[in-house]
Order: structure tokens, then sequence, then C-alpha cells
């Protein structure tokens, strides 16, 4: 199920190719009106996707701190949200995007869906056994 969201996330990024390609015109959909869609629904995917964190971080964490755990995994999640429009903000200096050019947006599109790719690559790093066993006990001792 995260696999599917985390897709759908990834798809949906897809949508700024739409906006620079003009698709959305050939559809006769206005530039305001489709750019306001398009944040919707990449926002609403990110907070489903962190639905299954959070519940991983329920069933891991020792009873009685699920708040701090909670206070814990959001500040992380903002504090990754900041340094990635700084970020964000970097490249478009750097490329030179800016209100009258947007020749090289396509390069910073590039950039931001490879970025998200770039984590797959330590998934062999988690220790998926571990943790259903470990969720198995929090049940028991939760319940």
């Amino acid at each position: 199920m995260h696999t599917l969201w985390s897709n759908s996330n990834f798809i949906s990024h897809k949508v700024f190719s739409f906006l620079k390609s003009r698709i959305n015109t050939t559809l006769h959909i206005p530039d305001k009106l489709f750019c306001i869609f398009d944040s919707l629904v990449i926002e609403t995917f990110a907070e489903i996707n962190t639905i299954p964190i959070l519940v991983l971080a329920c069933r891991f964490c020792p009873k009685n701190i699920e708040g701090t755990v909670y206070a814990l995994i959001m500040s992380s999640l903002n504090f990754g949200n900041m340094v990635s429009f700084q970020m964000g903000g970097i490249l478009m200096h750097f490329l030179g995007i800016n209100e009258n050019s947007f020749d090289n947006l396509w390069i910073l599109i590039i950039i931001s869906n490879l970025s998200m790719l770039t984590i797959l690559p330590m998934l062999h790093t988690v220790d998926f056994k571990a943790g259903a066993e470990t969720a198995d006990e929090g049940e028991e001792v939760h319940n």
C-alpha cells in the first residue's frame, strides 16, 4: 500500500511536465486552475504518505512516549520540507529560473523527479523482519 502511494506521489510530481509542455491549454484548462489543482493533489499525497510512517512509529515506540515520537517525526518532516524549499530556491537561482525566464525549468523538473528516487538504494539497510517482530511484541504489550 505504501508503495502505491509513493508511486502516486512520484507520478503527481510529473504533472509539472504537463505545465511546462502546456498540455493543460490543449485540454482547455487555465494555468491558474491547473496549478491550484496540482498543488492540492501533491499535498494530499504527501499527507497520505506520512500515515505509514506514523503507524510504524506507534508500533515501535515504547509505551507512554507516543506523543514525543510523533513530535520528533513531525519536526523532522518539517525540517526536511524547509531544506527542500531552500534547495529548490538555490537550484532555481543557479539555473536562472525567475518570473521572466523558464528556459531551464525542464532541468529543474528532472532534478526534482530524480531526487525523489535517491532514497531507493538505502532500502537494503532496513531490517524488515526485526521490525515485524518488534511490531508484534508491541501489540502484545499494548493490549
